[in-house]
């Protein structure tokens, strides 16, 4: 599938053209570079990026910090 059949099929639904769609679109299944390539930005297009793991782990640090 092409970028511009993925644009008309967004366009066709009112949304936005989903990246992470067209990458796997083109994930072979197959263990060459070029896929390891496609499976790196599929898994950092997957990653949440938000600081509740940083947030816990410095109220965790204070609370530890406290005791001592």
């Amino acid at each position: 599938m092409h970028l511009s059949d993925v644009q008309e099929i967004a366009a066709m639904q009112n949304k936005p053209v989903d990246i992470l769609q067209i990458w796997e679109g083109l994930d072979m299944g197959a263990n060459t570079s070029t896929n390891q390539l496609i499976k790196l930005a599929i898994h950092i297009l997957t990653i949440v990026a938000n600081s509740a793991g940083a947030e816990c782990f410095f109220s965790l640090l204070g609370i530890i910090h406290t005791k001592l």
